[in-house]
């Protein structure tokens, strides 16, 4: 049977973009409150500008290129000269002024001679791979003109994650983490990265050697997420709440930060606390806030929010979630498309598109299409792969799912039970399409029976769905059995797919009925 099983306990971990998308989301800008602006700023610049202009030296330099940098007036032409006079005369210039050189062009990307990072991002309809492939090459050769630009190598190393190459992605995320160990998109990069690779705990040691953490909101969000994962109590709460409280920033720097507070009071108990902290961080959301609120609001009904007002940029896994449980299924699908094109090397939004388009639109072509593509980035992800094996099992592609579920066969030992469980209903579905409605039907009852062991309600539910499902499309004599089994098992679930499957189910078993 098809799953989404991969949605269980949603963290705001850091959505991982390319610079220049992360630069435009906002989340990379000066973090203080908007109502907060260094006094005589301009008057402050072009005294430095004067002097540099007047006495050119390191020292000269060195004050005019600090301050732009706090001010972050990356394209004044006068900032350019000093920064090129710094490279001039590196061998004059200290270690920490070269390394603030390196970062002030890694925040000025955007420039003509840095166009090739800053492309136009990679269509998944036409040649996917190839231009991958292509835009890896074009970073390499600007990396060997650029080989200390961090920002350079993270965006190869998403790049490679991209294409599922885990070797090569963490070795270049390793480098820009080494040239630039505090910087704020590397850290939240790579944190992404090694969470995704199933590595957490080398995620947080390297979000814990962060100098600024304590200071950051966003790397804080990013602490407590990773914490959660974990399974640790994270260290920096009570700093996390007093920073939130000061009032010295805006509240969409903070936005993260109040989601991921909520979220932690959310699993330990506290309701009214987590509401009060997902309230703030809807003032002013980003993708990821909205989206962690959505997902909660499906967790626990008494966490309502209104969020049909909200605009925000990226909005589409936000939109994912709430179409899926809202039952529009169209839209839910169309979402899933997008947030997939937004982050491409996620499972989940494969795992929800195909499980719609199969289980809900009957688009097995279309499920085909997004499992196939989530392999790219993720060729070894059990769910995905099983998610195609019911696929092909519906679009009677027998040969095709007999084969690759041959293939996943021998990991299966070492799977979670819930895995465990999903395979021995997906084996089920074949044997069914096969013709073997004994053993097919066998194999469902033991994964409902783990499911029940486990305390494991939705796969039990869906594994009551999915075996009624084919009693009705084999037209065996136990469908009315099943039908009313079913019905009484689903009885209390909150699970609004749950509820919507069963409506289906009965609808095709009554209209079967009355033929």
């Amino acid at each position: 049977m098809a799953i989404i099983n991969s949605l269980n306990r949603r963290r705001v971990i850091p959505n991982w973009r390319d610079f220049k998308s992360t630069l435009e989301n906002g989340e990379l800008k000066c973090q203080l409150d908007k109502s907060f602006k260094i006094p005589n700023s301009d008057r402050l610049l072009q005294e430095r500008i004067d002097d540099f202009l007047n006495s050119s030296s390191i020292g000269t330099a060195a004050d005019l290129v600090s301050v732009a940098y706090v001010l972050e007036k990356y394209e004044n032409p006068d900032v350019k000269k000093a920064l090129d006079y710094i490279e001039e005369n590196k061998k004059s210039a200290s270690q920490s002024l070269k390394d603030l050189g390196e970062k002030f062009r890694s925040q000025k990307f955007v420039d003509q001679d840095k166009q090739i990072i800053q492309d136009k991002p990679i269509s998944p309809e036409e040649n996917y791979i190839l231009n991958i492939r292509t835009k890896i090459g074009q970073i390499k050769k600007y990396l060997r003109l650029y080989p200390i630009n961090p920002i350079a190598w993270v965006e190869i190393s998403r790049l490679y994650s991209m294409l599922g190459q885990k070797t090569q992605s963490e070795k270049a995320m390793k480098i820009a983490l080494t040239l630039d160990p505090n910087n704020r998109f590397i850290i939240r990069s790579a944190v992404r990265l090694f969470i995704h690779n199933d590595k957490a705990d080398e995620a947080y040691y390297y979000i814990r050697k962060t100098e600024s953490l304590k200071f950051d909101p966003w790397l804080l969000s990013t602490e407590i997420a990773t914490s959660c994962i974990l399974e640790r109590r994270p260290k920096f709460v009570k700093e996390s709440v007093s920073l939130i409280d000061s009032g010295n920033f805006s509240n969409f720097s903070i936005t993260e930060l109040s989601s991921s507070l909520g979220t932690l009071e959310f699993y330990e108990g506290s309701s009214k606390k987590s509401k009060g902290f997902f309230r703030k961080s809807l003032l002013a959301p980003n993708d990821n806030s909205l989206a962690q609120v959505e997902w909660i609001s499906k967790e626990d009904r008494s966490l309502q929010f209104n969020t049909d007002k909200i605009t925000i940029k990226n909005p589409q896994e936000a939109y994912a979630i709430k179409s899926f449980e809202d039952c529009n299924w169209n839209r839910a699908l169309h979402y899933s498309e997008s947030w997939l094109n937004d982050i491409p090397f996620s499972t989940r939004p494969v795992l929800i598109g195909s499980f719609v388009a199969e289980t809900f639109l009957d688009d097995n072509e279309k499920a085909m299409q997004l499992c196939k593509r989530g392999l790219i980035a993720n060729p070894n992800d059990i769910i995905v792969q099983n998610n195609l094996i019911c696929s092909y099992a519906q679009a009677n592609m027998l040969d095709d799912a007999v084969q690759l579920l041959e293939r996943i066969k021998p990991e299966i030992p070492d799977l979670s039970d819930e895995n465990k469980i999903v395979l021995q209903a997906t084996t089920g579905l074949i044997l069914f399409r096969l013709g073997e409605y004994e053993k097919g039907r066998e194999l469902y009852m033991k994964a409902i029976e783990n499911a029940k062991n486990g305390k494991f309600e939705y796969l039990k539910n869906m594994a009551h769905l999915h075996l009624t499902r084919e009693e009705i499309n084999a037209k065996t004599d136990q469908i009315e059995s099943a039908i009313t089994k079913t019905e009484k098992e689903i009885l209390n679930s909150t699970d609004s797919d749950v509820k919507e499957l069963f409506k289906i189910i009965k609808k095709k078993y009554e209209s079967e009925k009355n033929k």
